[in-house]
């Protein structure tokens, strides 16, 4: 019985030490071969709050690990989009949808010769309470 009570405390352990344990988001993306990425945009009413302090936290542990390696936005838009080698994406915001109860990032990155479109952006949806990533987005952005 101690034998049982024990490899239960262990595994009770090991599930909290891996929940608490930061999704590496990158590893998360590519180990799945993109499956989490769709093209279109989140269709969640997003509220910018970019000067909320704990939101701005929040995202700068997700903004360290998808702006180190800069050929991973890239990858994500080249799914959908042929985009020239000299693209460049920004990050533009984190912003928040209460009613889903989702937080978003969204980055930019400009067309070089904005005929049609006036560039590409990803937008990476994560859970309010949980804060796993949900879903990734590419979109071609028409010039308005």
């Amino acid at each position: 019985m101690k034998i049982v009570n024990c490899g239960l405390r262990i595994s009770s352990v090991l599930v909290l030490f891996l929940a608490c344990t930061p999704q590496n988001l990158v590893r998360t993306v590519s180990a799945a071969d993109y499956a989490l990425v769709q093209e279109g945009r989140y269709q969640g009413s997003v509220r910018v709050m970019n000067n909320d302090p704990r939101l701005k936290q929040l995202a700068e542990g997700w903004r360290r690990q998808i702006e180190a390696d800069p050929a991973f936005l890239c990858g994500i838009a080249d799914r959908f989009f042929s985009l020239p080698d000299t693209t460049g994406f920004r990050f533009m915001y984190v912003g928040r949808d209460s009613a889903a109860r989702r937080i978003i990032l969204r980055y930019f990155a400009f067309a070089p010769k904005p005929f049609i479109i006036a560039g590409w952006q990803v937008q990476f949806v994560f859970d309010g309470q949980s804060r796993r990533l949900k879903a990734v987005y590419a979109l071609e952005v028409p010039l308005e």
